[in-house]
């Protein structure tokens, strides 16, 4: 174990155990032990597959394996472990030749060790003779019918192989028939003679009046060779080598192989083409998707036992990193003051995924790169490898496509009122020091939240939801590092310079069809905001609605639609689309959408989705405050959305009593009614892309739901009814979901009408949910 000082330059080895001195830390004994002893001491031919993910310990847990049966394959128990390393002879056209050759080496090598053992001490044990019985006679046999099929030589006659010594490993397919033809001058005789060493060695192993050894075959990484090679394999296995005494146990991430099995047989039957020409026949389509199913258990053909790699239980996780940073002589470095080590070790084990070897990489990246700083640097603090593993955690989020990660970075740097103020990361820092008194996580959450600036509420509330949902890295926060961290900007710069990888933190996903509508935004709106709010968001355009009133409802639509009530609204000015994406991340510093299109010139354009309510209203307190108080942003209340989009209509839509998908992005093999069905193009649409209403508004019906201010009351319209007329109603004073109108490009039609109400909790978040805005001067 390294010691913690100054001239320590230890680094983590991602051996797997028994290499290298490594114990079992992952806590692999007891599967080890079930797994080895099935292999061990079942008679008959079998295939375990230990199945998992890069990194996740198959290779340790196969090591344990292969210890276990060294130890007890003795006596009549007699076995041979053998370990195959497939990748390192991948350029083998045929790897059942070098795994041969391994066994065929094993066998020989475990009998010189017994013939060893038993020449240098003659009181060993009836177990040890017994073994050396087995292996001088089956085991011989063993090895020189395998040798056979290798030269393709047949044993009828004779079993006389030659030992020229231990064949070449390097040995290629095309080398052995070229040996063939050598023996035979003749390619058909040369074949027939390598069939028939299969059959022999068949035989043998039918022979019950020969004891033979139990040969376990580990083949380990068979996923790092090419997956037609890897395929190639497993058929000559299943095909040569599936015989009694055999056992087989393959390291393997099984999709790489079944999605290449798929992907060859569909590619071979052009079945594609087929379903094509046959759209409307749903009997051809489902006999061929049945083919094709065939394939994605393929696995399931070859391997009788199917273990995977658990993921480690958080305790076991966090005794495997404890040791690990033992190792590295880093514990001190991590755990300062106000850290807890269960927090400390759950947020490693979350950065690496955890996977034994992408947290050994996670922990090394961190260690390296803190040392160089602290070489570069003279006055590096003793706590910047914690910083390190606060950025790298928040970076690790992003990554991932968790974009409120990237909102929290983008708030911390905002200032909570004029130029001059405190951030927001300064204002987190303080709140969380006056929480160091919380017995737990929940009391801590309801500190930060009783604590709030009523100015910024929405902003601060999305900051602290995020702290709850991660428990362990809001811990981590609360320490003097993690202060340092929320609250000096230039600090979290240096951290990210040090830390962070070159590398994207988004991609953006490509869709599969095209749309080619054109914006059709050539109508300028009657009111746009003043030109000096242009450099603080581009193309936000607001349209005036006038004063009046309306039939709120419909008797035609569902319960919660019903009764029409009368409804009477001051003038207001409402955004002429949905917000855009471009729109989106100007404000709060992420896009969160689904949607984005790369290289598109217009994506930008796009209509911001995968946003919840809580999101559109932080966006609607930061456009306000960087208005510098000269407007109030806020979402629309329901009753504003119908109004402004019935544009004075009171049929199902403002288009009248159908909706086409010339008119409207949505489901169009589901239109209103019996009308004929339109287009689907299964995704959002620039917006602006089809005709506004007879106010200038774009995208009401379809393209994305759009948030509404009101809390959702089923049964609130009775309330409005009895009343007689309402004037600018809110809605309910209180409730648990807000508000969805418009309806999205996925839905029906009848969904996009004028009066259908909809709902989702404040913090749901959808691929076809955005907002508009209305603001006040």
């Amino acid at each position: 174990m390294a010691t913690n000082n100054e001239n320590n330059f230890t680094l983590l080895s991602d051996e797997p155990i028994l290499e290298s001195e490594r114990t079992d830390h992952l806590e692999f004994e007891h599967t080890a032990g079930v797994l080895a002893r099935a292999a061990l001491y079942t008679d008959s031919p079998i295939t375990i597959g230990v199945f998992g993910n890069w990194g996740s310990g198959k290779t340790s847990l196969m090591r344990l394996m292969r210890k276990i049966v060294d130890c007890e394959g003795q006596g009549d128990n007699a076995a041979v472990a053998v370990w195959f390393n497939a990748w390192q002879y991948e350029r083998e056209e045929h790897l059942i030749v070098p795994l041969i050759a391994t066994i065929a080496r094993d066998i020989k090598k475990k009998q010189e060790q017994w013939e060893k053992k038993l020449s240098l001490n003659d009181e060993v044990g009836d177990a040890a003779r017994k073994a050396f019985d087995i292996m001088k006679v089956g085991g011989k046999k063993v090895h020189d019918a395998l040798r056979s099929v290798l030269y393709g030589v047949s044993m009828k006659g004779k079993l006389g192989v030659p030992l020229l010594g231990e064949l070449e490993i390097s040995a290629s397919m095309k080398d052995m028939i070229e040996r063939y033809e050598a023996v035979t001058q003749d390619t058909l005789m040369a074949r027939s003679l390598y069939f028939d060493a299969f059959d022999q060695l068949r035989e043998l192993s039918h022979d019950k009046d020969i004891k033979k050894p139990q040969i376990v075959v580990f083949i380990d990484d068979l996923d790092r060779c090419f997956p037609e090679q890897a395929v190639r394999l497993l058929e000559s296995v299943k095909l040569v080598l599936h015989q009694p005494k055999f056992s087989f146990v393959l390291g393997i991430y099984p999709q790489i192989v079944e999605e290449f099995i798929r992907n060859k047989y569909a590619a071979q039957y052009p079945m594609a083409a087929a379903t094509a020409a046959s759209r409307d026949d749903d009997e051809l389509r489902y006999r061929m998707n049945n083919y094709l199913d065939y394939f994605n258990d393929y696995l399931g053909k070859i391997v009788q036992v199917r273990h995977y790699v658990p993921e480690r239980r958080p305790d076991q996780m966090q005794g495997y990193i404890r040791r690990l940073l033992d190792e590295a002589g880093v514990t001190s470095k991590f755990l300062v003051e106000g850290i807890s080590e269960k927090d400390l070790l759950e947020l490693i084990a979350e950065v690496g995924k955890r996977s034994p070897r992408e947290i050994v990489r996670k922990i090394n990246g961190l260690i390296v790169k803190w040392r160089i700083a602290k070489s570069e640097k003279s006055d590096a603090e003793p706590y910047d490898l914690l910083a390190g593993l606060i950025n790298e955690t928040i970076s690790d989020r992003v990554t991932k496509g968790r974009h409120e990660y990237e909102q929290f970075l983008h708030f911390l740097e905002i200032t909570t009122g004029e130029d001059d103020s405190l951030t927001y990361g300064q204002n987190l820092a303080e709140a969380l020091k006056k929480t160091q008194n919380a017995t737990y996580h929940g009391e801590r959450i309801s500190m930060l939240k009783k604590d709030m600036d009523t100015e910024n509420v929405h902003t601060m509330t999305s900051l602290i939801e995020i702290l709850e949902k991660d428990e362990h890295l809001c811990n981590v926060l609360n320490s003097r590092p993690g202060y340092k961290w929320l609250s000096n900007k230039k600090y979290r710069e240096e951290m990210r310079e040090t830390y962070e990888d070159r590398t994207s933190s988004e991609e953006a996903r490509e869709t599969n069809r095209e749309t080619k509508k054109e914006p059709l935004l050539h109508r300028e709106p009657d009111t746009q905001l003043p030109k000096d709010f242009e450099h603080i968001i581009q193309g936000l355009r607001m349209v005036p609605i006038p004063a009046g009133e309306f039939n709120m409802g419909s008797e035609d639509g569902l319960d919660d639609e019903k009764p029409i009530h009368k409804v009477k609204l001051v003038d207001f000015k409402i955004s002429a689309t949905p917000v855009t994406q471009a729109q989106y991340k100007t404000v709060m510093g992420a896009n969160p959408s689904y949607f984005k299109e790369k290289g598109h010139k217009d994506a930008t354009e796009l209509p911001v989705e995968n946003v919840s309510w809580n999101d559109a209203m932080v966006f609607c307190e930061q456009l306000t405050k960087q208005a510098k108080g000269k407007y109030r942003f806020t979402l629309p209340t329901e009753a504003q959305w119908e109004y402004a989009c019935r544009a004075g209509t009171t049929t199902p839509f403002n288009t009248g009593e159908n909706l086409t998908t010339e008119q409207a992005n949505y489901n169009g093999n589901y239109p209103y009614r019996n009308n004929p069905k339109g287009k689907y193009f299964e995704k959002t649409t620039r917006v602006g892309s089809y005709p506004p209403n007879e106010w200038g508004l774009y995208d009401m019906h379809g393209n994305v739901w759009e948030w509404c201010m009101d809390w959702y009351g089923e049964k609130y319209y009775d309330e409005c009814k009895n009343k007689g007329r309402v004037e600018n109603p809110a809605g309910p004073e209180t409730g648990s979901r807000r508000v969805l109108r418009g309806g999205g490009w996925i839905n029906y039609g009848q969904y996009c009408r004028s009066a259908y109400r909809y709902y989702d909790g404040p913090d749901g978040r959808n691929y076809s949910v955005g907002f508009r805005l209305v603001f006040v001067p």
